[in-house]
């Protein structure tokens, strides 16, 4: 019989040094009724997420929803759906993830679960954000920073911050969103969040490369991948290598006015290729649908109009079917100027 004091110890030291690989290992073996009682099926299911395993998460949260019904335990009843609210934004099926995530926000309010509220009202701001509607974002995250704060919950904090960062990025606040992601950054060094600090590298990367300083932006982003591929993370390394892209030849759709040879567009053309692979084996909807689209952006630049208009008509599609209707809206009119050239 597995002791699960001592297998429960394992899995939190080894998550505390962010080594989700080997807590991922370490817990697989076990059944889902097993992990539910020794208060380990959450922590699985962050490991599954922080090693890019979509797909498993999904399933794990189902089966851990159905344990956890089994021993009448509806507290972890509503932690079981918001792994699965996850798995469902991860996976690109949005309507699916906020239909959870508005439930649970309700109930985890009901039940004084102030942690859980927290979960759920930072995963309904990423989904504001990606539905372009960056002010009800801002407003879901600061209703997650006081109950952050008062259990002194570190990573829920730095995820806060991280996600604060995105959302003045998509507003424009490109100073504010450096801030943000330099206090992400910052809050995950302290506490010792590898995954976190590597996001936040990648993010403040891109903002970096939007403010025009592309070679800050190259060397944060392979800052970030190199701490990615250390840590086991594939999402984020998928990420950095599009935003390395990005960094040898410009960003959004006026890039083309900067010079770049041949051979940096090869480079960003291969660190696309990788980035694609990274987002097809996780199963990334939305890394997939932005490496689409400035892989389309960069065919243009190089004259190859139908590729352009190939992947750029994907990444538009991919957007609209997660909801991103701001960001397809702009890809519309990139392709009626593709149309008519």
């Amino acid at each position: 019989m597995t002791d699960l004091a001592t297998l429960r110890s394992t899995a939190d030291h080894l998550a505390s040094e962010a080594r989700w690989d080997a807590v991922r290992d370490l817990l697989a073996p076990l059944p889902a009724e097993e992990l539910q009682r020794a208060n380990l099926a959450y922590r699985f299911g962050e490991a599954l997420y922080f090693t890019g395993r979509i797909s498993d998460l999904k399933a794990h949260a189902a089966a851990y929803e159905l344990a956890a019904r089994g021993a009448a335990e509806p507290v972890d009843v509503l932690y079981a759906r918001n792994l699965a609210a996850i798995a469902a934004f991860e996976l690109g099926l949005m309507d699916e993830a906020a239909s959870i995530l508005e439930q649970l926000i309700d109930r985890a309010m009901e039940e004084g679960l102030q942690p859980l509220m927290a979960k759920a009202a930072i995963s309904l701001g990423a989904l504001s954000s990606l539905r372009g509607e960056s002010d009800r974002a801002l407003t879901f995250y600061h209703l997650a920073l006081a109950p952050l704060d008062r259990n002194g919950d570190t990573r829920g904090l730095g995820q806060v911050h991280h996600n604060l960062g995105m959302s003045y990025r998509d507003l424009g606040k490109l100073d504010d969103a450096v801030d943000e992601y330099r206090l992400a950054t910052r809050i995950a060094q302290d506490a010792g969040l590898q995954p976190q600090v590597a996001m936040s590298i990648i993010g403040r990367a891109e903002v970096e490369v939007m403010r025009g300083d592309v070679a800050l932006g190259f060397i944060l982003a392979e800052r970030g991948r190199l701490l990615a591929v250390d840590i086991g993370d594939p999402i984020s390394e998928g990420t950095a290598h599009r935003i390395r892209s990005l960094a040898r030849v410009g960003i959004g759709p006026a890039a083309g006015s900067a010079e770049a040879g041949e051979e940096e567009l090869d480079a960003a053309a291969a660190d696309l290729a990788r980035a694609g692979e990274l987002a097809e084996s996780t199963g990334n909807a939305l890394l997939r649908a932005e490496v689409w689209r400035d892989l389309g952006r960069l065919e243009r630049r190089r004259g190859r109009l139908p590729q352009a208009l190939l992947n750029l008509t994907r990444a538009r599609d991919a957007l609209k079917s997660l909801g991103a209707s701001a960001a397809a809206v702009s890809l519309d009119l990139e392709i009626e100027a593709l149309n008519g050239s």
